[in-house]
């Protein structure tokens, strides 16, 4: 039976420092040999995977935290935030002198304009997008979670009191992610498995971050990378090493789940 095998990015397969390595790819390029499924699960939207790594081999992504479900080319979910709702948590992030990202299907939305920011490297992706990044306050947006940048200043859910409860807030450190309270990558991975008859006792997740657990905990089989938090760690089977370490290739290859040597 075929599995589906779900990869976070960013501190699972990629570190900014590194890239994605070769083995990596392979790695990639062994399952889908086998006849598995590569199925991308972030919380990085649509602008900031396909772009970016057009030389990546996978079937498709679960994005924006659960929002956006692309499978083969097609869309099987897509859920953009209620407008008025963007426009007020904007409103909240600018009185709480906030720098943010406002993250969409087809867009990438903020007034950040500077390289050295946990959020958003502007210079590389007004490169990678040009017209695709745009002003937070232009017409028509279509957004589909947030990032917040929050450095040495904690974020406060007192300064948010009109928004919380309608909101879900992810913390990683110094960076704060703000989406749908209802999806996350587990719905988002449960609505792909009904789409393809496959039950998720047979499949993997990969992952290093809080927004990964859900799925890590929905699946038959979980590794957490080296460098997770611990509260990651505890709700998986599996720990790996780290991205620098070739956690992904090493796992696979170790756990015979394709025929090759690490």
């Amino acid at each position: 039976m075929r599995k589906v095998f779900f990869f976070d990015i960013d501190g699972t397969i990629y570190r900014n420092t590194l890239g994605i390595t070769e083995k990596t790819i392979q790695a990639f390029e062994m399952l889908r040999k086998n006849g598995d499924y590569v199925v991308l699960a972030t919380g990085r939207t649509a602008p900031a995977i396909e772009p970016e790594f057009p030389f990546l081999p996978y079937d498709g992504f679960i994005a924006g935290n659960g929002t956006h479900v692309r499978f083969g080319g097609k869309d099987i979910l897509n859920v953009v935030m209620e407008p008025v709702l963007v426009e007020r948590i904007v409103q909240c992030l600018r009185e709480d002198h906030r720098e943010f990202v406002l993250e969409g299907d087809r867009e990438l939305y903020s007034d950040i304009t500077g390289n050295n920011n946990k959020i958003l490297d502007y210079g590389f992706y007004k490169s990678l997008l040009g017209n695709g990044l745009k002003p937070v306050d232009v017409e028509n947006r279509r957004v589909n979670k947030l990032s917040v940048q929050l450095g040495e200043r904690p974020f406060n859910p007192n300064k948010y009191q009109e928004i919380i409860t309608r909101v879900k807030v992810i913390l990683h450190g110094e960076v704060a992610e703000i989406g749908s309270r209802s999806h996350s990558k587990a719905t988002g991975a449960a609505l792909l498995l009904h789409h393809l008859g496959i039950i998720p006792e047979n499949c993997w997740a990969f992952g290093d971050s809080r927004n990964d657990m859900e799925l890590l905990r929905y699946v038959g089989h979980s590794v957490a990378m080296g460098d997770a938090c611990e509260e990651v760690k505890k709700c998986v089977s599996y720990v790996t090493g780290t991205v620098e370490e070739e956690g992904v290739y090493c796992f696979l290859a170790q756990s015979d789940i394709w025929n090759r040597e690490c």
